[in-house]
């Protein structure tokens, strides 16, 4: 049965320049687009169209002080209790979101803050979260879970299994400059492509790995 996913972009903080990377994804795609942003980029509108029900646009009425973060708490909450099963991703910079996402967590949701859609993990090839090839275009520089995921792909049977050592080996990849923060942010992002964690902190890996 395939899994439920979405992605909630806070446009007022982030505004990506492509969407076409989650085409015939899993991902249904809401765009929250705030009262004052009245015109958009017209790659964003033809992209958008091409996504055709799988994006839609939530336009903000109000104008008030963190309005648009307000809705998005307020769908992340709809969502949560509709498909409790599911992977929500919302794309914004503005950490106030991170207190919700840790409550969401705690209450075993599978949801993050990522800051570009790049970090999202998908795969174009079929409908369910899962790795997508870590080169996809040669020219093009891999995102953090991309370059975790192609190390780990390396490494066959040497993966680390305890959350310690892949929490120790996402810092090793991405540089000293990662905080333990952003490891366990990128680690809750593995677990929507076949990692997963036992309750005594045990990795095991799906067959993709």
């Amino acid at each position: 049965m395939t899994k439920s996913a979405f992605v909630l972009v806070d446009y007022e903080n982030v505004q990506p320049k492509d969407l076409g990377g989650l085409k015939e994804s899993a991902y249904k795609i809401l765009i929250f687009v705030g009262a004052s942003q009245t015109k958009l980029p017209s790659k964003l509108v033809r992209v958008k169209d091409e996504l055709a029900s799988q994006a839609e646009y939530i336009w903000i009425e109000g104008s008030g002080k963190n309005a648009l973060d307000f809705h998005v708490a307020y769908y992340l909450g709809k969502l949560a209790a509709a498909h409790p099963e599911a992977t929500l991703h919302v794309v914004s910079k503005d950490k106030g979101f991170d207190p919700l996402m840790k409550y969401l967590k705690n209450s075993g949701m599978s949801c993050d803050r990522v800051a570009s859609v790049s970090a999202i993990p998908v795969s174009v090839k079929s409908k369910r979260l899962s790795i997508r090839p870590a080169v996809v275009n040669p020219k093009r520089e891999l995102s953090p879970i991309e370059s975790v995921i192609e190390n780990l792909r390396k490494r066959g049977k040497a993966k680390p299994r305890t959350r310690t050592k892949l929490l120790g080996t996402i810092k090793s990849i991405l540089g000293r400059q990662t905080s333990d923060e952003d490891a366990v942010r990128l680690l809750d992002q593995l677990r929507s492509c076949g990692v997963t964690e036992s309750g005594s902190g045990k990795i095991s890996y799906a067959a993709e790995f």
